[in-house]
């Protein structure tokens, strides 16, 4: 075959190809609402894709980070608008991202992929890259420490307080009854002895705490905060009632200096100071966690409360033993004197 066929050939080839007009352009495109943000702030990270209506589209996974120290908030479900008046279709995605690192991030393209109503083969369109700047939080080295705002009163309402109200009322009325039945029958009181209950130990009324506030799925409704300020409420009570420690007036800081000095497994103290830490930010940066890190936040209060009540028994046994041995050598001083 001479060349002049096989360029001919060529050219037919290139003539009968299909084509999309300039109306069926694919493109792809990511936005950040704003390339400038400061620690623990949140910025929105768009991807649009424009593909002809009669093309398909298969759209990326995410995990918890977007790039490394750039972590994912929320994800957006894809939206996609109506064709326009050239058949084009418009899918968009919102995914909020946020940084506790500062610095400069390059957000590398998304490839996004699609694929023709006559192909089997998917084409892959790549997304702009973007970058992003991550700044600290001005702080005045010369101002005065400031102290840290106690916890706010909230109002309460009437349906607050109504289960007391018609608690009292039925007291009083069972008082009532007992009163008049005994002046009926001119009968003395007979004392009624107080059974007191058995104490719940510490430990297992702060598991039963956890487990209440895990099925109450604050963080999942939105009040991070609360959820936070009920963690670290249950785990200073019961600091406090198993160690004697004044955890509930005292910092994290104080109440970590306190703990490390019982000898508690250093892995068990860890997931401590990480909960109670990253609860801190919560209260006071208003940092937004994500849902991993509040889920782990419990499970390590969890293992802490395990840990540390197995340490304190562990340390009791220890004592028994001790006396014990002293008791012995005791009476073999005594025989040893006979």
């Amino acid at each position: 075959m001479s060349p002049k066929s096989i360029l001919l050939g060529f050219l037919v080839w290139l003539t009968l190809m299909p084509s999309y007009s300039s109306a069926q352009t694919v493109e792809a495109v990511s936005r950040l609402t704003a390339d400038t943000m400061l620690i623990g702030e949140q910025v929105v990270y768009e991807l649009n894709l424009k593909i002809p209506a009669d093309f398909s589209f298969e759209w990326p996974s995410w995990g918890d980070t977007l790039v490394a120290n750039i972590e994912i908030v929320n994800i957006g479900e894809p939206v996609q608008n109506s064709p326009d008046s050239e058949n084009n279709l418009w899918i968009r995605q919102d995914i909020i991202i946020t940084s506790f690192d500062t610095g400069f991030y390059y957000l590398p393209g998304v490839e996004l992929r699609f694929s023709p109503p006559t192909d089997s083969i998917f084409f892959v369109a790549q997304t702009n890259p973007l970058m992003l700047q991550v700044n600290s939080v001005d702080i005045d080295p010369e101002a005065a420490f400031r102290p840290i705002k106690g916890l706010l009163d909230a109002p309460i309402g009437f349906w607050e307080i109504f289960p007391w109200i018609v608690g009292l009322l039925a007291l009083a009325l069972i008082i009532f009854v007992i009163v008049w039945l005994l002046v009926r029958r001119g009968k003395k009181q007979i004392p009624v002895p107080i059974i007191s209950k058995p104490k719940v130990p510490p430990h297992i009324i702060a598991l039963n705490q956890l487990e209440d506030l895990r099925r109450q799925k604050l963080w999942q409704a939105g009040k991070v905060k609360d959820y936070h300020s009920a963690l670290s409420d249950i785990i200073r009570v019961y600091i406090e009632d198993c160690f004697n420690i004044n955890a509930v007036e005292m910092t994290t800081e104080e109440i970590l200096d306190s703990v490390e000095l019982l000898g508690v497994n250093e892995q068990a103290f860890t997931k401590l100071a990480r909960a109670l830490q990253l609860g801190d930010l919560v209260k006071f940066a208003k940092a937004e966690p994500s849902g991993i890190e509040n889920d782990m936040c419990l499970n390590h209060m969890v293992d802490f409360v395990n840990e540390s009540h197995g340490h304190l028994l562990d340390n009791k046994a220890g004592n028994k033993e001790l006396t014990q041995e002293q008791a012995v050598v005791k009476q073999n001083q005594v025989d040893n004197t006979n």
